[in-house]
């Protein structure tokens, strides 16, 4: 992945706002100022990132971090279930953001929800997986969205 790092950081100085982000000198990751510029870089990462197989990023409002294509929120609950011999219709799982929707689309957990403020890429996951879209925000919402399963949740 090192050509494609770099090329990376090469496209970042022609995006204003955009900065890396770096543990010791190896780049884990970036953010910018604005989540409109952030749309841009996810753009471009988007199309970059298929030249090197199982790399990804994720993205958390105006950040990102890289990652392998197998590590993500959905496969560490997916792992957590394994571990631990919980069934996923027993798994409730709540997000907000673009990081969260690995773990939102079904396939760990029966019962899936998101406060009134995710990001609408999260609220087309959760409906799309039968799940419940609060109309509160934050932990509100979430707390909302236990009451509205709360019959079903063991």
């Amino acid at each position: 992945a090192g050509t494609l790092l770099a090329d990376i950081e090469s496209f970042l100085p022609t995006h204003a706002g955009a900065h890396p982000i770096y543990e010791g000198e190896r780049l884990i990751g970036l953010a910018t100022e604005t989540h409109e510029e952030m749309d841009g870089v996810v753009e471009f990462l988007t199309r970059e990132c298929v030249r090197v197989p199982g790399f990804h990023f994720m993205r958390n409002s105006i950040y990102v971090r890289f990652c392998h294509e197998a590590y993500s929120k959905g496969t560490a609950l997916g792992e957590l279930a394994r571990l631990t011999g919980i069934s996923r219709a027993e798994i409730f799982a709540a997000g907000d953001h673009y990081n969260d929707l690995p773990m939102l689309d079904g396939r760990h957990a029966a019962w899936v929800a998101c406060p009134g403020n995710a990001v609408e890429a999260v609220q087309r996951a959760v409906r799309q997986a039968g799940g419940y879209v609060a109309k509160g925000e934050c932990s509100v919402g979430i707390v909302e969205a236990l009451r509205h399963f709360g019959a079903g949740l063991k």
